[in-house]
């Protein structure tokens, strides 16, 4: 059992009050680096990043954006090390995780649609969290991917890495709570409480185990638990998921233990059929079916077990009714295509010139409408279609560089929109598209707010809205924040307040180029390309803010 105060984060100090120049420089060119490495120094910079987080997150926006992202990819690295070798060395459940589960969950991951993988064991269940956290562009499912990842890491007994992930998922949670309207407590106070959050894991997960009355043999205990989750059909909140992760469970024990392909086989039947003799005849056979899956919430205010059980019950049926609510149409591998009905869409649709102008590029947005619309689309296809769309837009030197800097993350939210496959996102997908192709043409219909750089869009979210591209001379934002829906007339706040509220949701927003490219698999030369536009867009944005202000 661990004890309450953690030694990484009980080191992290609240009493820095100021950072010269040069420790900022030294602070955001360290590497950091998570083996064998000396606590008090780690925590040292951890301090002082929750300094520059909280004291000063606008002027260091974008550099903690790119810190964040780095610090999370060594973290990951360094976790896969803790899985064990039915994990490591075995590449077709790598393969299975990185083609199934990832993508069912990639784009609309939350806490409560993880209850299929809690019946996993510990190492899987890590691997699969830390490939989703790598793949997932979204600074907000990010956020709650980490929660899973520090839960999981705690119930292995994995401290260090734990407290690693409890601040990962704080920096994350402060960011956002902003954007959402949320109390905003210091930083300190949120990692302190998020890490309470976790301490009791390890001891909740053996009261789960033993009300089970498992044996004490830990890959036993996890795979006969496994087995009867599984083939509990009140215990499943959605058996397509169940389907994924049974399969999952299978490969990962299927050298261990015999008759996994026996039960695979009548617990995949009886998902179908829901026809439960069968499994329950194989259950009593191997002496399980005295065996209760119990599930246990254990709130931090909780004083007694009635308590637990009461908050136990109130989540399950929450859980329960958003998982439905979420996935409600998403039947076996549906979860890989948008328009899953419809006719699917031939590859020649999915190609481009090598450049395209902004005159061009008119075309191409007016038929990617057509084909979401109109057609089936592998979502993964379209990701690296939109990889091939603004790389060729980069190239040409025929475009406003402050519209194409509003055309790539315009794009960018599109995808993120693809991925939720709501259909509650269906008319903002096309929204944006219209706006897009209002933007590259130029159209005089979208109105604009304030002077500088583009740095966004507001459209009144109303049945004939209007929009406007929002201008800044602040260099402390992004050169792209986001596009904002708002319920109020444009006309009823003055420039600076329709700024203030594009950069107040940006975290929620928040989304990575980085990680939709790294999940495509882009080669150098277009890296190259990539990284020479930012670097552009970051010079001609300065330069242009700089002369406008003499």
């Amino acid at each position: 059992m661990m004890n309450e105060q953690s030694s990484l984060i009980s080191l992290i100090s609240n009493k820095i009050k100021f950072i010269d120049s040069v420790t900022y420089k030294e602070l955001i060119n360290t590497q950091l680096k998570l083996e064998s490495v000396d606590l008090e120094s780690l925590a040292d910079k951890f301090s002082k990043f929750a300094f520059v987080l909280e004291k000063d997150d606008e002027a260091y926006y974008t550099v903690l954006e790119d810190k964040i992202l780095e610090f999370q990819n060594e973290f990951i690295q360094s976790c896969k090390k803790l899985c064990s070798e039915r994990v490591s060395y075995n590449l077709e459940l790598q393969m299975k995780v990185q083609n199934t589960i990832v993508p069912y969950y990639l784009g609309r991951f939350q806490i409560n649609l993880s209850r299929e993988i809690s019946f996993l064991p510990l190492d899987l269940r890590l691997y699969i969290y830390l490939i989703l956290l790598e793949n997932e562009a979204s600074a907000y499912r990010q956020k709650e991917i980490l929660n899973r990842i520090a839960t999981t890491l705690y119930k292995a007994d994995e401290q260090y890495y734990g407290e690693i992930a409890v601040f990962l998922s704080a920096w994350l949670r402060y960011k956002t709570n902003v954007s959402l309207g949320f109390e905003q407590l210091p930083f300190y106070e949120l990692v302190t409480i998020e890490q309470k959050s976790y301490i009791s894991s390890n001891v909740t997960r053996e009261k789960i185990m033993n009300a089970a009355d498992l044996t004490a043999d830990v890959a036993g205990r996890e795979f006969w638990y496994g087995i009867k989750a599984h083939a509990n059909l009140s215990a499943i909140h959605n058996v397509e998921v169940a389907k994924i992760t049974l399969d999952l469970f299978c490969t990962y024990f299927e050298k261990a233990f015999a008759g996994v392909g026996e039960i695979k086989t009548l617990i995949m039947d009886m998902y179908k059929t829901k026809y439960t003799r069968n499994v329950e005849k194989w259950l009593k056979s191997q002496g399980l079916e005295g065996v209760n899956i119990v599930t246990r919430y254990e709130p931090l205010i909780a004083t007694d077990e009635k308590m637990i059980i009461d908050s136990t019950k109130y989540i399950e049926e929450k859980q329960a009714e958003y998982s439905r609510l979420i996935i409600q149409n998403h039947k076996s591998y549906q979860y890989e295509f948008w328009n899953y009905s419809k006719p699917l869409v031939s590859e020649e649709r999915f190609v481009c010139e090598n450049a395209i102008t902004q005159q061009d590029s008119v075309t191409y947005i007016t038929d990617l409408k057509n084909v979401l619309r109109k057609n089936r689309v592998v979502i993964s296809a379209l990701d690296n279609y939109l990889i091939d769309l603004t790389t060729a837009m980069m190239r040409s030197n025929d475009w406003d560089l402050g519209a194409l800097n509003l055309t790539v993350g315009l794009l960018k939210d599109l995808s993120v929109l693809v991925w939720l496959r709501s259909p509650q996102q269906e008319e903002d997908i096309f929204n944006l598209l219209d706006t897009l192709e209002e933007i590259v043409r130029n159209d005089e219909s979208i109105s604009k707010v304030g002077e500088g750089w583009p740095i966004g869009i507001i459209v009144e979210d109303k049945k004939k809205p209007v929009k406007a591209i929002v201008y800044s001379t602040n260099l402390n934002h992004p050169a792209y924040i986001g596009h904002q829906y708002l319920r109020t007339s444009l006309a009823n706040l003055s420039d600076k307040e329709i700024e203030e509220f594009l950069a107040f949701g940006r975290n929620v927003q928040l989304c990575y180029w980085s990680r939709i490219e790294k999940r495509v698999g882009v080669d150098r030369s277009i890296k190259k390309v990539r990284s020479e536009f930012w670097k552009t867009i970051s010079s001609e944005r300065s330069n242009f803010i700089t002369a406008e202000n003499l």
